[in-house]
């Protein structure tokens, strides 16, 4: 439990995050999942994530520092750079806007689609 006390330090609640770790480790990862004719789609929407995005989203403006930081040392600085140009693709200028894009969305889904091989 060490380790996660050490993560209160960036803002992250831990026992926000404690709770969804307990929950995870006593029932599994909850996911949804549909069956169809010769496949499976399983998918983690924003109400199975919501939980533990709202216990990291407080760390963000930390994580901001941090790789803004990076940029400086000249050995994570590629390492910085594509943090960066991923958050570009999503529209995002640094990390902490993440937390502001999960807030105001409504609908967030990551679906796997599983098809029988012909």
């Amino acid at each position: 439990m060490q380790d996660l006390t050490d993560l209160k330090e960036y803002g992250i609640d831990i026992q926000k995050l404690a709770a969804v770790l307990i929950d995870i480790m006593n029932s599994g990862v909850t996911l949804k999942y549909s069956a169809a004719e010769g496949g499976l789609s399983v998918t983690a929407d924003k109400t199975i994530l919501d939980p533990l995005m709202q216990a990291f989203i407080p760390a963000l403006p930390t994580l901001d520092k941090v790789v803004e930081g990076m940029l400086q040392d000249p050995e994570q600085k590629d390492t910085a750079e594509m943090i960066y140009t991923a958050l570009k693709y999503f529209g995002l200028s640094k990390p902490s806007d993440l937390g502001t894009l999960w807030n105001t969305t409504t609908e967030f889904s990551v679906t796997l689609n599983f098809t029988a091989g012909k």
